[in-house]
């Protein structure tokens, strides 16, 4: 069972590896364009789904049985980290509820289409 944990730690190293090369260059097209804040936040919707569909791929070539179980919990873990640093930092709720809850399902989500594909 700790292999597999550490397995999935792994994969959510990679997946934030992912999410900075691509808010880099979503924040490089931003500020070259002056995209409005309404497309700069689909954009990281965009990039939730994108990390963690990847974070769930690698997860169920690394796990065999049970990927879509596995590319889920890669997906809400992900999506952990991001709130309990988000907690952290804002010293409290920055977000209205819908915005926390798109942001998990696309998470979760996004770890399950991954890890369905693996």
């Amino acid at each position: 069972m700790t292999d597999r944990i550490i397995k999935l730690i792994q994969t959510i190293v990679v997946a934030y590896f992912v999410t900075a090369v691509l808010l880099l260059v979503l924040a490089l097209i931003a500020f070259k364009t002056g995209m409005k804040e309404t497309i700069v936040t689909t954009g990281i919707y965009c990039i939730y789904i994108l990390s963690t569909a990847v974070s769930g791929f690698v997860i169920g070539r690394k796990i065999k049985s049970r990927r879509v179980l596995w590319g889920m919990a890669a997906g809400f873990a992900y999506y952990a980290v991001i709130f309990l640093v988000s907690l952290i930092l804002n010293k409290g709720i920055a977000m209205d509820v819908t915005g926390i809850l798109m942001a998990f399902a696309l998470c979760v989500s996004g770890g399950f289409a991954g890890s369905f594909f693996s």
